[in-house]
């Protein structure tokens, strides 16, 4: 049985979403409206996409540089003194991990100070994370505002020219009712 690599089951997943982003893209540019505002709030979701799509592409390059195949992190969990331990220290007297007992031994002693390391670095990444949903949370929520916009800019137009449509055909009925009036006098007259 063949196992399909982790790396091309994500490449996939990432080739769709970029097709997802750029064809909803290519619909956007697509899309006419004749209103102004209403092509200024198009306009701005384009703008949004835009940049959504670049910082996509942006984040998977990134990814696709840094990321490591040939390496797998493998976690242990259960109940306290189930052996979890004694299992990875097996695993490296095994393998002889010399740069993990070389850093343990001169290490062993700062452990303090590798929580701070470990806290800092941690809050860093929630800070950034916590920044970057906020960016895409403002980016959604003027997507979804602009897109209400839209809608009702569409929705107004249309129902205009539905109305204008039943204008025309209420005159153009009576226009007809009309001259098939006059029409029949006429004949009715000549007779």
């Amino acid at each position: 049985m063949q196992h399909e690599k982790p790396q091309a089951h994500f490449n996939q997943l990432y080739l769709d979403i970029s097709q997802s982003l750029a064809g909803t893209s290519e619909q956007l540019e697509a899309l006419q409206v004749d209103h102004e505002e209403g092509r200024q709030a198009l306009g701005g979701i384009r703008e949004r996409l835009a940049e959504i799509r670049a910082g996509f592409d942006g984040e998977l390059s990134l990814l696709q540089q840094h990321a490591e195949w040939d390496k797998f992190t493998i976690a242990f969990f259960g109940e306290t003194n189930a052996g979890k331990s004694t299992v990875l220290e097996a695993l490296r007297i095994l393998f002889s991990e010399e740069a993990r007992q070389a850093l343990l031994e001169a290490n062993d002693r700062d452990l303090v100070s590798y929580e701070r390391a470990l806290r800092t670095q941690i809050e860093s990444v929630r800070a950034s994370l916590q920044g970057a949903m906020r960016a895409h949370a403002e980016r959604l929520s003027a997507m979804t505002e602009a897109t209400g916009r839209l809608t009702a800019i569409v929705q107004a137009e249309s129902s205009a020219r539905v109305r204008m449509r039943h204008a025309l055909f209420t005159i153009a009925g009576a226009v007809l009712g009309v001259v098939l009036t006059f029409g029949a006098l006429k004949m009715l007259a000549v007779h």
